[in-house]
């Protein structure tokens, strides 16, 4: 192989493919590929149950595959000056790595039979194509809710994403908190994959999946969006594997194994008392109100007469604040003790000026979270009284 690439170009290549090069010199997944075939050139990562590759552009005037150690091409490659950086090398040799200033690296190259690549989804299953900033809003607005890794439910600790006649549906909770947003594809579709009229014997079959994407494989994820602005991706999944296409990336993903919990059970289906509050002023009060949560991060909320109020308290302080723009559905008086993070994480995630609490007293259950659009959240407070 011999080829040349920009520095600021190959630099996003290792920054995408970095965290998923294995420590182990001895491991197979310690190690990135890198293809190059004309002006196409890619670098790819793996560790075993996440694959990335990143493509870029460059000068080739030798194709070639090169297996090279990941962790220490990435730190040469982070060393190099600004400008063109030329590789030059073969298989099971070793490979010269040079740039502008005299500065000049090599690696051993290992044979390109030991790298091993993922298996994708399998051929045939339908694939649809999504906004890249759509699919990044939706994973920002449910990712919050998905348990910590190394919690003993393990399909709790990642993201639900559900296709089922053409509506896109991501669902996250670790148990003490919930969040759901769904997308219709029918209208905004454009793409290649796009949903035809049921009688062009060209349209695919309707996608339809149900899968849980680790938490590892989300954050990936969610980072490597921020590189796409306006353009689509293409999304092939089945029950094993997941495969998200971009212009200038491609992730291949395992799929965690195991059914997602009937999420819907933990939704008030009927809750009786409902209160429209202004988003913005809410989260101010709340913030200031928890500034004396202290450790127990306990902070006490009242709805009555139109108003919200919020208090906490501790050893050594205590904090009342109130909003005014509270729009209560009846005139009774209710309290709830919660923990103030649960809260503002679910309303951090979205824009809406207003949003809707709704709750059953009776019930001591979740309280609801609404906004105009097709999103919910469900906090699980410490009381309601």
């Amino acid at each position: 192989m011999r080829t040349k690439i920009i520095n600021a170009q190959l630099a996003e290549a290792t920054a995408a493919v970095k965290g998923l090069i294995q420590k182990d010199s001895l491991n197979p997944f310690s190690r990135v590929r890198l293809d190059a075939v004309g002006p196409n050139v890619s670098l790819t990562g793996s560790n075993g149950d996440m694959q990335v590759e990143y493509r870029v552009e460059g000068e080739t005037s030798a194709d070639g595959t090169l297996v090279l150690p990941g962790a220490m091409f990435c730190r040469f490659v982070d060393a190099m000056p600004t400008g063109p950086i030329e590789i030059d090398g073969e298989a099971g040799k070793k490979v010269k790595i040079s740039g502008g200033e005299g500065v000049t690296f090599r690696l051993a190259a290992a044979d390109t039979m030991d790298y091993p690549v993922m298996a994708g989804p399998k051929a045939g299953c339908t694939a649809f194509d999504i906004e890249a900033f759509v699919l990044k809003e939706m994973l920002r607005k449910v990712k919050f809710a998905a348990a910590a890794d190394g919690s003993e439910r393990a399909h709790l600790c990642g993201v639900n994403v559900k296709m089922k006649d053409w509506k896109l549906e991501m669902t996250a909770t670790d148990g003490r908190q919930l969040a759901h947003v769904e997308k219709d594809l029918q209208e905004s579709y454009t793409g290649p994959n796009a949903p035809h009229a049921r009688g062009d014997a060209r349209a695919p079959r309707e996608a339809s999946f149900d899968i849980i994407l680790a938490n590892k494989t989300v954050n990936a994820l969610f980072g490597l969006l921020d590189d796409n602005r306006g353009e689509p991706v293409t999304i092939k999944a089945d029950a094993k594997a997941i495969r998200i296409t971009a212009a200038s990336w491609s992730m291949t993903s395992k799929v965690v194994a195991g059914a997602y919990p009937a999420w819907n059970n933990v939704v008030p289906k009927d809750a009786n008392h409902t209160a429209k509050i202004g988003r913005t002023a809410f989260l101010e009060a709340l913030g200031r109100a928890a500034l004396a949560a202290g450790d127990n991060k306990a902070v006490k909320m009242w709805l009555k007469n139109g108003a919200a109020t919020f208090e906490a308290r501790n050893d050594i302080s205590e904090a009342k604040t109130m909003i005014a723009k509270c729009e209560i559905g009846d005139e009774g008086c209710w309290s709830f003790l919660f923990n103030p993070k649960l809260l503002k994480d679910a309303l951090d995630v979205i824009d809406d000026d207003d949003f809707t609490l709704s709750f059953r007293e009776d019930a001591g259950g979740p309280i609801l979270l609404k906004c105009s659009i097709p999103w919910l959240a469900v906090t699980m407070p410490l009381r309601i009284g």
